[in-house]
């Protein structure tokens, strides 16, 4: 008894607005239930003010001296992040189809949004010497008929090259890739959605025959990293919700 008198005393007394919470939802719960959902209601404006951001801006706070000195960097030498367009082709790049292709995909990337230059085997820079001349030409020759002649020699230069293996095409020459470069993001941070969309849209209209044409760079991962959150917050919340309904009915035994 003693000890049932110390716990009862131990107890402290339940403050007065706590009590009258209590009997108000006990006494008149619709009424607390519709309160609740107009005051939930009225905050889901503030909704549209909530951003997600999926850049390497999101990490940093404005002012951070590492943030700072990347916009610096980015100012005097512009930005060095990419899209990627990746095309294989089992049968080998170094043919009269995927050449053409190539400098067809090379002109239609200079289209994609915020991007300020291209660069593939079609409009590479190659530097070479004729007797006593120096010459700079594309890689692929676009004022002349694409042979399989040309190509074949193209093939054993590239291979061959101090830059270009493992660059602009892998050691089988079955995959070429192509770099898109992105505008600065001084003033405003790209945007990577719509561009990855556009690569997206550009790569499935342009494969043909056997090429795939793949889309990567760092863009494509941040979209892709946006993509898996939604998808997974649209399976997720719904049986979030689930369980948290029906915990409550088997830990109240009423829906009200």
């Amino acid at each position: 008894l003693n000890g049932d008198v110390k716990t009862m005393r131990d107890i402290k007394e339940v403050p007065s607005m706590g009590r009258w919470l209590v009997d108000l939802m006990e006494a008149r719960p619709v009424f607390v239930l519709i309160f609740g959902l107009i005051g939930v209601g009225s905050l889901t404006p503030g909704l549209k003010l909530i951003t997600s951001d999926f850049t390497h801006t999101g990490f940093f706070y404005d002012d951070d001296p590492m943030l700072e000195e990347f916009n610096a960097f980015e100012r005097q030498f512009g930005n060095d992040d990419s899209v990627i367009l990746a095309v294989h082709s089992p049968s080998g790049i170094f043919d009269v189809d995927s050449a053409t292709l190539i400098q067809e995909l090379t002109e239609k990337m200079w289209l994609l949004p915020d991007i300020i230059r291209v660069t593939s085997l079609a409009n590479y820079s190659w530097v070479h010497a004729e007797e006593d001349d120096i010459l700079v030409d594309p890689f692929l020759p676009d004022d002349i008929p694409l042979t399989q002649t040309l190509l074949d020699q193209r093939k054993s230069i590239a291979l061959s090259h101090e830059v270009i293996p493992d660059y602009l095409v892998n050691q089988d020459a079955d995959t070429a890739m192509l770099y898109a470069k992105l505008r600065p993001g001084i003033d405003a941070v790209v945007q990577a959605g719509p561009l990855v969309n556009a690569a997206r849209d550009l790569a499935a209209d342009m494969s043909k025959g056997d090429h795939t044409i793949f889309v990567s760079g760092g863009p494509a991962i941040n979209t892709g990293f946006q993509e898996a959150t939604l998808n997974d917050l649209k399976r997720l919340v719904p049986i979030l919700m689930g369980l948290i309904i029906i915990t409550l009915l088997l830990a109240l035994r009423s829906p009200l």
